[in-house]
């Protein structure tokens, strides 16, 4: 038989980045992935804010188009984003009660262009927290790098041409009336890899409330005889309703010869990017022997 070979072309989506997932130093900062950088990587709709802006930069070296929607995810409590299909109780979205403009962007190499949204929140609205996530996602072009791959089943090829596009989403929230919420750090564990060259330490968030928390992890040791250390921290830490739990791992620099106290910290931070916070959230210690 004569071999086959299938030429298919085929866009995927290689690379789609949710900002809330990722350890961000801070919420007024720009995160740039691809071709494309967002300033700020959150936006908070406090009750008396109704109106935000983003800036979104082309920063490669020829003219981009970007495509601005909505998207609705959430954090299970596996730790892990996934797509809201079916909402689940006290699951509360933002993006029918915010406009944005413009939709679709065509910029020159390193020029920004604000993206404008107003909030207009309905009568009788419930209290609580709602979120969605505003997705900006690179339009590929025919100049884009495309990249060849060759399939071989049996006598058969199919040479698969695939373009990546890049697309980076951000939290909108929007609180309304009374929103509070709590959390405790349990479960610490500490494990190492099989060549035991990297200690993670392990713990669960469990979040009690109407509303989101964001802070800082911070971990420090507290030997028997000297002084203590940070030998971990993550930044921008995220945890949402409705899940109640939330399972974290962080690397940790820790020699196990040493005992003392690992002191585990949840810190505020900035929500908005309007003023700072260190208010301690929660706290956990796990013996080192």
């Amino acid at each position: 038989m004569d071999r086959i070979v299938n030429r298919i072309s085929r866009r995927l989506t290689v690379l789609a980045v949710i900002v809330c997932g990722l350890a961000v130093s801070s919420p007024r900062l720009a995160l740039a992935v691809g071709d494309i950088a967002v300033s700020p990587t959150r936006i908070v709709f406090e009750e008396r804010d109704r109106k935000a802006q983003v800036s979104l930069i082309n920063t490669s070296s020829t003219a981009k188009t970007y495509r601005i929607s909505w998207t609705r995810k959430r954090l299970n409590e596996k730790g892990e984003y996934e797509d809201v299909e079916t909402p689940l109780p006290g699951e509360r979205f933002s993006d029918e009660m915010i406009r944005y403009s413009p939709r679709q962007i065509t910029l020159p190499p390193g020029k920004p262009q604000l993206v404008r949204l107003l909030l207009r929140k309905p009568a009788e609205l419930e209290a609580g927290e709602y979120r969605s996530y505003l997705r900006f996602t690179a339009v590929p072009s025919a100049d884009d790098q495309k990249i060849d791959q060759l399939v071989v089943n049996g006598d058969q090829q199919m040479r698969i041409s695939l373009t990546p596009i890049m697309s980076i989403s951000i939290p909108v929230i929007v609180r309304h009336g009374q929103t509070t919420a709590d959390v405790r750090i349990s479960s610490l564990g500490l494990h190492e890899n099989a060549d035991q060259r990297r200690t993670t330490l392990s713990m669960v968030f469990e979040r009690n409330g109407n509303r989101s928390l964001y802070g800082d992890v911070i971990a420090e040791f507290q030997p028997t005889q000297g002084a203590s250390k940070i030998v971990g921290q993550a930044t921008g830490v995220s945890i949402y309703p409705p899940a109640n739990k939330r399972p974290f791992e962080l690397p940790v620099e820790l020699d196990r010869a040493q005992p003392g106290t690992l002191k585990v910290s949840f810190r505020a931070r900035p929500e908005s990017g309007r003023g700072s916070s260190e208010e301690i959230l929660a706290t956990a210690q796990l013996p080192v022997r």
